[in-house]
């Protein structure tokens, strides 16, 4: 067998020599590179892709002005012409001598309906002709996907995946919760469910073997949302010895990766991963499963809204204390691991809980960070609400103490945040502790008064706001009065 050349090794696949010789000249991919993974994800940016192009069979000829001339090396041979905004594909010509006749057109008007009219379509139409999932056309008949279509999957890797788009300076524009919030859509405009995408595996999985560039799609699918059993079934598809250099290298990186497994080459890849499953579950049902989840793969991505949905899916049944203890082993302790954890103590009847001690004791600034586990801003409230909830078992009167104080400056009206303040004074007073910084009980229980008048009467607001004069007039409290008149 004849060596590949490094174009050949890098799309996995055979190429005739004018091929080769086409995409000589395009800056997008490092085709040289020894770490073939490195060479596709590194090249692979947000805005411009890489990834859904050079990993769903297609070899770039041009990407003249930053949009992209294709080979369909996987298909028919056609080229196709990519604009990098919309990431749409429209067919130019059907072979590449007649792309290579017409100069090497880059432009969508000069070679358009060259190669597709209404009564001739371009074999491997276009991705926007049927379902970007399936492949399916406009009747409903299955068909083998086309690259387009592959391209079309892509999508959502290619945000998940991204390089992180930097100013001239090197500064990073992107966080990588814009870019799993970015994945999250794409995943969820393809694959509207979970069912359909494992529907579509089932149907696919034969034709793995003999085709690298669809294998590849559902080793990354797979292995990036943990479903292991899947991911199983894709790897036993794959006869791995007689697969491509390309397949065989992502199988290395991708095939077995654990619950915090990490992909060096993609900066930020756990706490995108975790964020993923966060922004990408479809409903109520599946949120404390997909929580419980992330907290696996990256402890510090949200930790407080994770623990908030794991508790919350524990209280209504959707989640148990059994899958819970068992999604919790292993994972290092941080203040939403602790949280969870004096949660289940406390529904196991425990009168006291070392975890709520360490929790309460995650909310003082004065802690340092790596102890504290981070409750950062944002999330407060969804803390404040998990302390409630486990206050009672806290025994360290310092903790609490600076929790109840991180609290109270937050939102001295919280009927939450009232509950661990009266506790901490409480606690500081069985004790002996100085409460530093706390109201005394008697004010305590006036801004809980407060809170619950404010309450009742703005939730009558909000079904009665025509009646707002007379609400404020008949208040006999001014605090309450003037709290309400400045919503």
């Amino acid at each position: 067998m004849a060596e590949l050349s490094a174009t050949e090794r890098f799309y996995g696949v055979h190429l005739a020599d004018e091929v080769v010789a086409a995409a000589a000249g395009e800056q997008l991919t490092d085709r040289d590179a020894e770490d073939l993974v490195a060479a596709h994800l590194q090249a692979n940016y947000s805005y411009f892709g890489a990834i859904d192009k050079t990993l769903a069979g297609f070899v770039v000829l041009d990407d003249e002005g930053d949009n992209y001339t294709l080979f369909d090396a996987r298909g028919p041979g056609t080229v196709w012409w990519q604009d990098h905004e919309t990431r749409d594909v429209s067919p130019l010509f059907d072979t590449l001598q007649g792309w290579l006749d017409r100069g090497g057109a880059t432009d969508r008007d000069t070679g358009a309906g060259v190669a597709a009219t209404e009564d001739d379509p371009a074999p491997g139409g276009p991705a926007t002709e049927g379902d970007p999932a399936t492949g399916n056309d406009p009747a409903g008949q299955a068909t083998e996907p086309s690259s387009a279509v592959l391209l079309d999957r892509y999508q959502w890797l290619v945000w998940l995946l991204a390089q992180p788009m930097r100013d001239r300076d090197g500064r990073v524009l992107q966080t990588d919760r814009e870019l799993a919030a970015g994945a999250a859509g794409r995943l969820r405009h393809v694959w509207p469910t979970d069912a359909a995408a494992t529907d579509t595996l089932a149907t696919e999985l034969p034709l793995l073997a003999r085709d690298p560039h669809l294998a590849l799609y559902w080793l990354l699918h797979t292995a990036v949302l943990g479903w292991q059993t899947p991911l199983q079934q894709v790897r036993e598809a794959l006869d791995a010895a007689a697969q491509p250099e390309l397949v065989r290298a992502f199988l290395a990186a991708f095939g077995n990766l654990e619950r915090s497994g990490d992909v060096p080459v993609v900066p930020g890849f756990r706490t995108r991963r975790a964020l993923l499953l966060l922004d990408s579950a479809t409903d109520r049902a599946s949120m404390p499963a997909a929580a419980l989840a992330a907290l696996g793969i990256a402890p510090e991505a949200s930790p407080m809204l994770v623990a908030y949905a794991v508790a919350d899916g524990l209280a209504d049944g959707r989640l148990d204390d059994a899958t819970v203890v068992e999604g919790l082993d292993g994972i290092p302790d941080s203040a939403g691991v602790h949280a969870l954890r004096a949660v289940l103590d406390r529904r196991a009847g425990a009168g006291h809980s070392p975890h709520a001690d360490a929790f309460a004791a995650t909310f003082d600034p004065a802690v340092p960070g790596p102890a504290r586990g981070g409750v950062p801003a944002p999330s407060w409230e969804f803390a404040g609400t998990l302390l409630q909830q486990v206050h009672q078992l806290v025994g360290d009167p310092v903790a609490l103490i600076g929790a109840a104080r991180f609290l109270f400056d937050h939102d001295p009206y919280r009927p939450d945040t009232l509950d661990v303040v009266i506790r901490a004074r409480e606690l500081a007073a069985r004790s002996g502790t100085e409460a530093a910084g706390l109201p005394d009980t008697a004010l305590l229980h006036r801004y809980r008064d407060l809170g619950e008048s404010a309450g009742a009467v703005f939730r009558e607001l909000l079904e009665r706001p025509e009646a707002e004069a007379e609400l404020l007039a008949g208040l006999s409290d001014r605090d309450v009065a003037r709290s309400l008149a400045a919503v």
